[in-house]
């Protein structure tokens, strides 16, 4: 089941660096549903960002190599009032491959660490450019 689906995300490269300064995540029917059953029908979850970084490793001509380090605050809203905050710190090593003029393939592993458990998983997406 796919519980969200990347939304608009911009990535701006120049000299070396990477900046994301928008990024947005849609939380799929499937995904909330499971959210709210997880809470037994008491509250909901939402995540924020904080902290991002991303340090770049190689450029081609055709690929980016590099790694994006963030802090993730999850916060359970109990009762849908009574906020209860967790931070969750994330790292994401990834490669952009250019495989069209306008189009980006992303592969990425990446490492949740939260609680003193640390979760991984792999994802990809493709990115088209917007004019």
């Amino acid at each position: 089941m796919d519980l969200g689906v990347p939304g608009k995300i911009t990535f701006c490269y120049h000299d070396h660096t990477i900046e994301v300064p928008e990024a947005n995540i849609k939380v799929t029917a499937g995904g909330r549903a499971l959210d709210l059953l997880m809470h037994l029908g008491l509250g909901f979850s939402t995540f924020l960002a904080h902290g991002v970084s991303t340090d770049v490793f190689a450029v081609t001509s055709t690929q980016i190599h590099a790694r994006t380090t963030l802090a993730v605050v999850q916060t359970e809203h109990w009762l849908y009032v009574i906020p209860a905050h967790t931070e969750q710190q994330s790292q994401v090593d990834w490669i952009a491959t250019l495989v069209g003029p306008d189009l980006v393939l992303l592969n990425a592993q990446q490492v949740i660490s939260n609680s003193g458990l640390r979760l991984w998983g792999t994802w990809h997406g493709l990115f088209h450019r917007i004019r």
